[in-house]
């Protein structure tokens, strides 16, 4: 049963749950899961806030839970995928919660506020041992990235309407998933139909490309509330088509280096300095978003995940917490 705080709803509509994370901050682990390949596993979730959108794997913080077990748990839960948990163990592996776990807090709302003080990779990092798995064996390979603090978080439908939105702490995590015996990839199920309509998995240069899309077509979408105008379609169908846009590009890639021979298709892979695929011809080169950064797939094959993903998406944004995560560590691909 869900604990009742004592002060009414922001809303105004009777006293609030602590599962309200309009009223009080919560905090959500969510997981880079990576296969055989480095690709990331991606889901559609339904349900829940956030339903349409794409999100990693994860869930909600038990109380006492560690950031380690949280993920096990519940990458197991929702994808049936058991996380490799045999790394090095080395100090800076695992996520560490502040020496502020030390003081008892009062109440479980002040629980949930200390850990949102604590949300940064930097605090994190740095701090004491305290709160971590009672079980280091069980936890090895399954490493701390970063906190996200995500604020105002509306689902598509809830801009007009009054409060200031959701307000998450997203702990990421990564770890690669385990090839069970007898098979010769990692394999998602969806185990969780009420939350999850699907998993794929994408390269982490379609996360990037998409984040940045949706991060300019949100800016452009504020920018035209902020000079009282109005978007002749929500942003939803302009991602979509963005996102279709898209799709005919990389599809028009995928040509471009099968026409190609293996040498010319190797030297096709370097990026110009203005992000647009070197070498893709220049009606391809001259279609570029003006929604944001467009880089494009890296290679024929990468061209070709692209394009499963779009299927999978459908024009489907990112998670909003997925979405901060990319932006503020762009660079992540090279890290996993």
């Amino acid at each position: 049963m869900s604990a009742v705080l004592e002060a009414p709803s922001a809303r105004g509509d009777g006293p609030c749950v602590v599962a309200d994370a309009s009223v009080v901050p919560r905090v959500g682990v969510g997981v880079l899961v990576l296969n055989e390949r480095g690709r990331i596993l991606l889901g559609k979730r339904t349900g829940s806030h956030g339903a349409g959108t794409l999100a990693l794997p994860g869930g909600h913080l038990e109380l006492h839970e560690s950031f380690e077990d949280c993920a096990i748990r519940e990458v197991l839960e929702e994808t049936g995928i058991h996380l490799e948990t045999d790394g090095d163990g080395s100090e800076a592996d695992h996520g560490q919660r502040s020496s502020a776990d030390e003081h008892e807090p009062a109440d479980l709302c002040e629980a949930l506020s200390m850990l949102a003080t604590e949300a940064s990779a930097a605090a994190l990092a740095s701090s004491s041992a305290t709160g971590r798995s009672t079980n280091k064996a069980k936890t090895r390979g399954v490493q701390f990235v970063t906190a996200v603090n995500s604020v105002r978080m509306k689902d598509a439908g809830e801009e007009a309407h009054a409060g200031l939105g959701r307000h998450y702490v997203t702990i990421f995590m990564k770890a690669k998933g385990r090839v069970e015996p007898g098979r010769s990839q990692v394999e998602a199920t969806v185990t969780e139909p009420e939350k999850c309509l699907g998993w794929t998995w994408v390269p982490w240069s379609y996360l990037k490309n998409a984040a940045e899309q949706q991060h300019a077509m949100q800016q452009l979408h504020s920018h035209a509330l902020r000079q009282g105008q109005q978007l002749p379609v929500s942003l939803e169908k302009l991602l979509a088509a963005e996102r279709l846009a898209q799709s005919i590009r990389s599809s028009d890639d995928v040509h471009d280096y099968a026409g190609r021979s293996a040498g010319d298709a190797a030297e096709g892979r370097a990026l110009r300095r203005d992000g647009t695929l070197a070498g893709v011809g220049a009606a391809t080169a001259a279609s570029s978003s003006s929604f944001g950064p467009s880089h494009g797939p890296l290679d024929a094959h990468e061209a070709v995940e692209w394009a499963e993903a779009d299927d999978f998406a459908q024009g489907a944004p990112l998670f909003a917490p997925l979405v901060n995560f990319i932006l503020a560590n762009p660079s992540m691909g090279s890290q996993l």
